[in-house]
């Protein structure tokens, strides 16, 4: 007889833009604490965390940089604005 086992939470790896809020800080807290507890033992997801992390620090320097550019009306300052009110969540690990 084979039993099947359905996996739990911690062992769903995030979807791409899952992490990419969890990075930006823009994760309810709950998921937020799905996403860490997974971390916890998924090297690879860790992988992609790093990767997500520096291409949200590189579009906060893109947008620091693009201050003193002129643009479209508005889309700078509707940019940063998001960028500043996301806030990195505390991690456990």
């Amino acid at each position: 007889m084979k039993v099947l086992v359905m996996p739990s939470e911690r062992d769903r790896h995030p979807e791409e833009e899952e992490l990419e809020r969890y990075a930006l800080g823009t994760l309810a807290d709950a998921e937020a604490g799905a996403v860490e507890e997974h971390l916890l033992t998924c090297e690879d997801c860790r992988q992609r965390l790093a990767e997500t992390d520096d291409y949200v620090q590189a579009l906060r320097q893109a947008a620091a940089r693009a201050g003193d550019q002129p643009g479209p009306r508005g889309f700078l300052h509707r940019f940063t604005s998001r960028l500043r009110r996301a806030r990195r969540p505390q991690r456990r690990f």
